[in-house]
């Protein structure tokens, strides 16, 4: 767990274990939400999870010749591996590993790049997913609301989830 989670939830113990004794339980309004599900769940996530797709597909595609290229390569190399010299084999093996260490970074650049996309796509949306999370809790009275990935919550019931009611929100804010 990252160590800004930890605190974060550390934190959120201390304070609900000092709060809650001088409380009657039934007078703590909680809910709850998926942010991941629920993200995905508005028309702007959804539309940018196609975005995403439709970019991974097209850096799939690109990156697919290369693959295959690598991989006839090899099977070459593996082929000829008992009529070649060992300095033709050791110079072909070199190139090979060469060709493998670019294609690694290649993946990791399209990667990265998919996260970075990810990131820019999404950040509207999480915007408008706080500020509605924020709106719901003022309006309906909560004293708190959890996202449901928050550790420690290994149980709760489906009458305090508000991910749908988030999400309507979030919708209506086009």
């Amino acid at each position: 767990m990252p160590m800004p989670m930890l605190r974060r939830s550390l934190a959120l113990v201390a304070i609900l274990s000092v709060w809650l004794p001088g409380q009657a339980l039934a007078e703590i309004k909680i809910g709850l939400v998926d942010q991941r599900r629920g993200i995905l769940s508005t028309q702007n996530g959804q539309e940018a999870q196609k975005s995403l797709e439709a970019l991974a597909d097209v850096k799939q595609s690109e990156m697919e010749p290369r693959q295959k290229e690598f991989q006839r390569l090899q099977e070459d190399l593996e082929s000829q591996r008992f009529v070649l010299s060992q300095d033709v084999l050791e110079e072909r093996a070199l190139d090979l590993e060469q060709r493998k260490r670019e294609l690694e970074r290649e993946l990791s650049a399209a990667r990265d790049d998919l996260t970075v996309q990810e990131r820019k796509m999404l950040r509207p949306v999480l915007e408008k997913w706080a500020q509605a999370v924020r709106e719901i809790g003022q309006q309906q009275g909560f004293d708190v609301i959890i996202d449901r990935s928050t550790p420690g919550i290994v149980f709760s019931k489906d009458a305090l989830d508000i991910t749908e009611l988030v999400v309507q929100r979030v919708d209506g804010m086009d």
